[in-house]
């Protein structure tokens, strides 16, 4: 699972809501699916060779509201 956010870098060891974020959103995924938040793909949506497929709102563990998940998939800009 992939987010962005603001992270705590001690030594090798990365901490904070953003990674806790991502690794919710990686538990949400299917097998080889890569799932990304709303914030990436806001991020990453003009990149070329890149689409997502929405997946609807997630009630993640441990995340206060619902996050809306995208699928990450080869292909043009969505």
């Amino acid at each position: 699972g992939i987010h962005a956010g603001d992270v705590i870098r001690e030594g090798n060891n990365v901490y904070g809501g953003a990674v806790n974020i991502a690794a919710r959103v990686a538990s949400a995924s299917a097998p080889g699916e890569i799932l990304v938040s709303d914030i990436v793909r806001g991020l990453a949506r003009t990149s070329a060779g890149v689409s997502f497929d929405d997946r609807g709102e997630h009630a993640l563990k441990g995340v206060g509201e619902p996050q809306r998940l995208f699928a990450v998939r080869e292909g043009g800009a969505s």
